[in-house]
């Protein structure tokens, strides 16, 4: 890493947001550059750029200065990206299904039945969630908002978001797993 980067990197670790804000400058240009080459959206390419930095500020005092500080950010962008990519996958391949599915009239009633009681389950398991977990979870799910908007309307981390979304998911899994396949 250039001398002068490592002192700014150093300089940020310590909490000094003028330095921070030199290298935001330095690499806005270039990370959604590099965003919207694979995203093809310039929204979602401001996004990757928003996140990368909220997270790198969120997680300042863990950088090491002896390492390429545009090979970390580069790193956790081409990430983040991954992650976005899998997610819309996994969200047109769900709509492609509902599309290509035949009316409900048309399914067996046991299996209609069977996705009511699903769905009925897993209401029944998020509002037993803990409030706070419960509230972080629907506005992700069901409000549709992002883990930055998140945060920042429950005034906490975009970490602390992901981590109750992902213990959110695993308590949901594990208690379909019981009642729906008990060992």
């Amino acid at each position: 890493m250039p001398e002068k980067e490592k002192i700014l990197v150093s300089l940020m670790k310590a909490g000094n947001s003028f330095a921070f804000e030199k290298l935001y400058f330095g690499y806005s240009k270039k990370l959604y550059n590099f965003a919207l080459n694979i995203l093809n959206s310039k929204e979602d390419a401001e996004g990757i750029v928003q996140n990368v930095f909220t997270k790198i500020w969120e997680t300042r005092s863990e950088i090491n200065t002896e390492l390429s500080f545009a090979g970390y950010i580069f790193r956790i962008a081409k990430n983040m990206m991954l992650n976005q990519l899998k997610k819309k996958i996994n969200e047109k391949t769900y709509i492609n299904y509902l599309l290509s599915k035949p009316e409900v009239t048309s399914q067996p009633v046991e299996q209609v039945i069977y996705f009511m009681e699903l769905n009925f389950e897993i209401e029944r398991i998020i509002s037993e969630l803990p409030e706070k977990r419960r509230k972080i979870f629907r506005l992700s799910r069901n409000e549709g908002l992002t883990y930055k908007e998140i945060a920042e309307e429950m005034n906490i981390s975009v970490n602390t978001v992901n981590t109750q979304i992902s213990k959110s998911l695993e308590h949901i899994r594990d208690q379909l797993a019981i009642k729906f396949y008990p060992v």
